[in-house]
């Protein structure tokens, strides 16, 4: 019987606040829209929009990279991004970077890979969620004039 009420005791001093007080560490990224914007005849812009919702009671750092790889899996280039998110909050990141014609046509594989973690002192010691997706890149001829 003690060890009944021990346990009933443990449970409601330290199980259910934690249950209560837990925060939901969850950061959707939706589905990410390209095109190209014309530059010059070798060089482009890759513009990308990226819906992120943050259902979180805590401020978020997103940080990532859209990463272009040749056949032998040697990255051609990169276009970095980063964003802090508020608590509850829904954007629409808007990413651009340039990209030769070249890295275009040596491209076999294009990952976008995304970081979130709590800001501040909440993300200390705290591994970052990582996303990684294979994205398709849209035609380079299907530029915007």
């Amino acid at each position: 019987m003690t060890k009944k009420i021990v346990a009933i005791t443990l449970t409601i001093l330290f199980i259910l606040p934690a249950i209560c007080f837990a925060e939901d560490e969850d950061v959707e990224i939706g589905d990410i829209k390209l095109k190209w914007k014309k530059g010059s005849r070798t060089i482009h812009s890759l513009m990308a929009q990226i819906p992120i919702t943050s259902n979180t009671r805590t401020r978020y750092s997103v940080k990532g990279k859209f990463l272009f790889y040749d056949k032998d899996g040697f990255e051609l280039c990169k276009i970095p991004f980063w964003e802090n998110m508020k608590a509850q909050e829904s954007k629409v990141l808007h990413v651009s970077g340039l990209v030769t014609d070249w890295d275009y046509d040596q491209t076999t594989s294009f990952i976008v890979l995304i970081e979130t973690k709590p800001s501040g002192w909440r993300g200390v010691g705290k591994k970052p969620l990582i996303l990684e997706r294979e994205l398709k890149l849209p035609p380079w001829n299907g530029h915007e004039e």
